[in-house]
């Protein structure tokens, strides 16, 4: 797991609790979390480690936006990942692109940041079909208990080998990359 220095914004964002980031939130761009009557916002549900991610993107949108134009209608957790959902009232369309655009990115970026601890990491844990959006320590002090550590560590380790692998296969020509391949090929099966 790399640490990526975070600043000390970061750090009291992610300390914050549910409600008082909600409201430090809203407070800092009230125009983005509105219930006018016709748009609701419905709240904010991710995990402490993304409340960063979730405030660099509102900064940014605040630099492209006209007034009144894009709001969140919910944030929430899907697929170990973050999805912000929001609306956006007659904008041009080279706005809606960019903001459509950012919203993405930021999505992405939540997918190697864990959420617990707003930490990047590159491995991801496996277990039955569902990927947790946890780094590996994260995950030992949540499940320790109740989930085989073990075997998340197996996991975490098989990738870090197998992207290894992968940077070692470009030195290698084109025969012995394939010839490579198809050994693995055979002991897998």
């Amino acid at each position: 797991m790399k640490n990526y220095n975070q600043t000390e914004i970061q750090k009291r964002l992610i300390s914050l609790s549910d409600e008082d980031f909600a409201q430090t939130i809203k407070n800092n761009f009230p125009e983005f979390f509105r219930t006018d009557g016709k748009n609701v916002f419905f709240g904010i549900s991710i995990g402490a480690g993304w409340r960063p991610v979730l405030w660099e993107l509102c900064k940014k949108i605040q630099l492209l936006r006209r007034p009144h134009n894009f709001f969140f209608e919910r944030i929430e957790e899907v697929f170990s990942g973050a999805k912000f959902h929001y609306g956006l009232e007659a904008v041009s369309e080279d706005l809606c692109g960019m903001i459509s655009d950012l919203v993405s990115e930021y999505e992405k970026k939540c997918y190697n940041i864990c959420a617990l601890t707003g930490e990047y990491y590159e491995e991801k844990i496996v277990q039955g079909g569902t990927v947790y959006h946890v780094c590996l320590e994260s995950f030992k002090k949540l499940y320790g208990g109740y989930r085989n550590v073990e075997m998340a560590e197996e996991c975490v380790e098989k990738q870090r080998l197998a992207d290894r692998a992968k940077r070692l296969m470009f030195y290698l020509d084109l025969e012995r990359t394939k010839n490579i391949l198809a050994q693995i090929e055979e002991f897998s099966a």
